[in-house]
């Protein structure tokens, strides 16, 4: 951690935008602990300030931010970017990812001269191991009986979890178990329930199919890739399953445009600027009316959408860059930008859709711009003693 400190004392975090700062703790930052991650997991309270450190980079540019700096909090922020997230990778999560290769590597490869010691993993790492991988049975000398996905593609523990709980020996191969039955043999006067002699019945039945091949080993194969062999970004990639993303990310993430414009555009998505209806809501001082119409109170939507001003706007720009206009009497029925982005993309060929989105970023881009500066030249003109206290409530 002093580390990451000392590294950021020689960066002007305040002198770039937030785009440039994630950069830096994407790349440089998060590179810095990756060796100590591979060898051992990071204690709770380690990660916790290591992700502060980097939470306050972000958003502040320093190492003290408080959670009102931090407009998107970091669960989302260190989410892939088509679920919603920045693509910072998530600390625990990528740990256990690298700690992966250990087990991979004991199945793998004998000529490590670690084989046969401890590997670094805990209950978790093995369980997301277990549920990856897929072994094929051959002799059965070195796949586990009761933890290896051998049986039909899963493991015996997550078929018969009543009966995994009466063996003592868990660790037994699948050799050591089907020779003259020992696994029946270890559960022999510990059945009571009738759910407990379903669970034997029924992995019974599936291990008469099973027959084990002295002269051929067992073979792993990785489930989460084409070519069936490790990567730690598609076990990273494995502990979102599950995970899903109500937007359509690719509208911003791939368009042709500045990345500190994207990045503006991804938190008007998630609702995160510090438009009015967000001051009122943090209890910060802020005008009564959109200073762009003097109309309702401003929000993300109707700044960029639904105001009289960037109606007009979004006409001429569409008008000069030779898109057709979008149905204006919609808006009024439209709840989001997301809603309005991805109905619209749709009235274009696909050949022009990415044209369109650069449009639609920069043009949103624009308009708060216009909004900040007439917001600055308003407090100027009705109380300059505010505008040190209230300027940094709008800046980008």
């Amino acid at each position: 951690m002093e580390k990451i400190r000392q590294r950021l004392a020689g960066w002007k975090g305040q002198l770039l935008n937030r785009a440039g700062r994630l950069t830096l703790v994407s790349s440089v930052l998060f590179s810095m602990p990756i060796y100590h991650l591979t060898i051992s997991p990071l204690a709770k309270w380690a990660r916790k300030k290591i992700d502060k450190i980097w939470q306050s980079f972000l958003w502040k540019g320093e190492d003290n931010a408080h959670r009102g700096h931090c407009l998107v909090n970091w669960p989302t922020v260190s989410r892939p970017k088509d679920l919603r997230g920045l693509g910072v990778l998530n600390l625990e999560k990528f740990s256990r990812a690298l700690r992966l290769r250990w087990l991979w590597q004991e199945w793998t490869d004998s000529s490590k001269p670690w084989e046969g010691l401890q590997v670094p993993c805990n209950k978790l790492d093995r369980l997301l191991f277990q549920a990856s991988t897929t072994v094929t049975i051959g002799s059965g000398v070195q796949a586990k009986f009761w933890h290896h996905s051998w049986l039909d593609g899963e493991a015996p523990r997550n078929l018969a979890p009543l009966l995994f709980e009466l063996v003592r020996r868990k660790n037994k191969s699948v050799a050591q178990e089907l020779t003259n039955l020992d696994w029946i043999q270890s559960l022999r006067r510990k059945i009571t329930t009738t759910t407990q002699v379903e669970e034997f019945v029924s992995l019974w039945i599936r291990i008469q199919q099973v027959s084990l091949q002295q002269d051929v080993e067992d073979t792993l194969v990785w489930k989460c890739t084409q070519d069936e062999l490790y990567s730690s970004s598609s076990a990273y990639r494995a502990q979102f399953l599950g995970s899903y993303s109500s937007h359509k990310i690719s509208l911003i993430w791939r368009a042709r445009a500045e990345n500190k414009c994207k990045f503006f555009v991804w938190m008007l998505i998630q609702n995160k600027l510090l438009t009015v209806d967000n001051l009122a809501h943090r209890g910060c001082p802020h005008h009564p009316a959109c200073t762009l119409c003097n109309g309702p109170l401003e929000s993300g939507l109707h700044l960029c959408l639904t105001c009289p001003f960037a109606q007009e706007v979004w006409g001429r720009v569409l008008t000069w860059e030779n898109f057709p206009l979008p149905q204006q009497a919609d808006l009024n029925s439209i709840s989001s930008i997301r809603e309005w982005w991805e109905k619209t993309e749709t009235l274009f060929p696909k050949d022009r859709t990415r044209a369109f989105n650069i449009v639609v970023i920069y043009t949103m881009w624009n308009l708060w711009r216009a909004q900040s500066k007439n917001l600055r030249t308003l407090l100027v003109v009705t109380d300059p003693g505010r505008r040190e206290s209230e300027g940094m409530c709008f800046a980008i």
